[in-house]
C-alpha cells in the first residue's frame, strides 16, 4: 500500500511539473492556443489566449494569468442562439478542466516570423481597448483567435490552422477575394452553424 501511495505521489509531482513547466516557458503576450474536440462530433477546432503572467494590469486579479475572449453559448434551435460574450482576464488553469476529449496546448505565436509582435505596453493598450469591448461574437468573423492576433501584432486574423475548420475558412476567404459575395456568405453561413453546433457545450 506504501509503495502504490508513493508511486501515485511520484505521478502527481511529476504532472504538477508539466503543468508549471508549461507556464514558465511563456512570455507576456505569447499566443496561447488549446486544440479541442467538439463535443458531438469529431471535429477539432482552436481557442486562443494571450498570456499576461503576473503583470498588473486595471482589473485583473490575483491568480489570472491570460486574458481572453470567453464564449457561453445556448442554442435554443439551428437558427437561434443566445450569445454571452466577453474578454476578461481569467486563470490558464482552468483551461486544463476543459471536458473535451482533446486539449493540446501549446505556445502559438504563428506570425512571429512575417509580423513584428507590439511591445509590451502596445499590448497592454490593446488589452485595455478589448477588455469588455469584443464587440459581437462570430465564430468567422469576430472570435477569440481575431481577438488574440489582434492584440500581439495589432491586425485581426483566424486561420483555424490544423483544425477540422480550417479548410473551410480558406474556402470562405477564396470566395471574398473572388468577390463572389453570395457564395462567400453561404459558406459563411453553414461553417457558422457547424461552429455553433461543435461548440454548444462549454469546452
Amino acid at each position: 500500500v506504501a509503495k502504490m501511495r508513493n508511486l501515485v505521489l511520484v505521478a502527481v509531482i511529476l504532472q504538477l511539473a508539466l503543468i508549471e513547466g508549461k507556464t514558465e516557458n511563456y512570455e507576456f503576450g505569447d499566443i496561447i492556443s488549446f486544440e479541442r474536440s467538439c463535443p458531438c462530433t469529431d471535429m477539432t477546432y482552436k481557442h486562443f489566449a494571450i498570456y499576461v503572467g503576473d503583470t498588473k494590469l486595471d482589473g485583473k486579479k490575483a491568480g489570472q494569468d491570460i486574458f481572453q475572449r470567453s464564449v457561453d453559448l445556448l442554442i435554443t434551435d439551428l437558427l437561434h442562439y443566445i450569445r454571452k460574450l466577453y474578454c476578461i482576464f481569467e486563470k490558464l488553469e482552468d483551461e486544463h478542466k476543459s471536458r473535451s476529449k482533446i486539449n493540446i496546448e501549446r505556445k502559438d505565436n504563428y506570425f512571429d516570423s512575417v509580423l513584428k509582435p507590439g511591445t509590451k505596453e502596445e499590448i497592454i493598450k490593446r488589452i485595455k481597448e478589448k477588455k469588455g469591448k469584443c464587440g459581437v461574437y462570430n465564430p468567422i468573423n469576430n472570435n477569440c483567435e481575431h481577438v488574440a492576433t489582434y492584440i500581439r501584432y495589432g491586425e485581426r486574423f483566424s486561420l483555424q490552422n490544423g483544425t477540422s475548420f480550417e479548410k473551410k475558412f480558406q474556402e470562405i476567404d477564396k470566395a471574398r477575394a473572388a468577390k463572389k459575395n453570395m457564395k462567400a456568405k453561404l459558406l459563411e453561413i453553414k461553417t457558422e452553424m457547424e461552429c455553433l453546433i461543435c461548440r454548444h457545450k462549454k469546452g
